[in-house]
């Protein structure tokens, strides 16, 4: 994806000094015309997607360079970048956290998001959502069965250290591997990223565990009185934005 949008952005810039100037590239001006401007190389430019930071060449001429039309003025980042960041702030995420935030990433398993990780985060650690596996688990279980996997299973997620849990795993296959081998042996190719938490601060683990987001505190100081104004603004616009399509519980009650 970020070798196609470069290649994309790198063509329209083409484009553009190509109509600017009437020629294309290794075309001459007819014989006798006056040329008042011409091609002059390009310069590179850093533009932050959601695929990564790209850096693509944009083509100039000796009077004005040529940004491809998808991108404004001055943009250093795709507005979905500009809005990722805008809505971590007004929840709380501190700019000096963010980097931390990225220590480690909690998928629902998904095939596609995984490998997308490894090539746009290829340094994270993968953690996978104790919730969701949980919830496979049951249903691949007889109903019956259901309350004595979930807790077996919960001795492994929740074991008060990383051998503790393997251990916990070795008594879940030893019990279940019998009537359920495909199930055990899918959790068993799993487990290395369901374990992932246990290479954090233990206060950490519970929030690892699951998909379900973090925050840490909230910014406690302003700059000014105008900056208040904007955050104020921000919050409410986005509580709006939040409840256009959800009508309000306390508006529909009867007195």
């Amino acid at each position: 994806m970020q070798q196609t949008v470069k290649a994309l952005l790198e063509v329209d810039s083409e484009q553009r000094m190509e109509e600017y100037l009437g020629l294309r590239w290794y075309e001459r001006a007819p014989a006798g015309e006056e040329r008042l401007e011409s091609r002059n190389g390009y310069y590179v430019r850093d533009y932050v997607t959601p695929w990564g930071t790209l850096r693509f060449r944009v083509r100039r001429t000796r009077l004005r360079a040529f940004l491809p039309r998808m991108l404004r003025a001055f943009a250093r980042r795709a507005p979905e970048v500009a809005e990722l960041i805008r809505q971590a702030f007004l929840r709380g995420i501190p700019t000096r956290a963010v980097g931390r935030h990225l220590e480690l990433i909690i998928t629902d398993g998904c095939r596609g998001l995984a490998a997308a990780l490894q090539t746009v985060y290829p340094q994270a650690l993968q953690q996978r959502c104790w919730v969701h596996k949980m919830r496979n688990l049951c249903q691949a279980v007889r109903r019956r069965d259901h309350e004595r996997v979930k807790s077996a299973a919960q001795q492994i997620s929740r074991a008060p250290s990383l051998a503790e849990a393997r251990q916990a795993f070795a008594r879940f296959k030893c019990n279940w591997q019998t009537i359920y081998p495909a199930l055990v042996r899918h959790l068993e190719k799993d487990l290395p990223e369901l374990l992932n938490f246990f290479q954090f601060p233990r206060h950490l683990w519970k929030k690892l565990r699951t998909t379900n987001p973090s925050a840490d505190g909230p910014m406690v100081v302003f700059t000014n009185v105008g900056s208040v104004d904007r955050i104020i603004y921000a919050i409410f616009h986005r509580f709006n934005e939040d409840w256009q399509n959800h009508t309000l519980e306390l508006s529909t009650q009867k007195g």
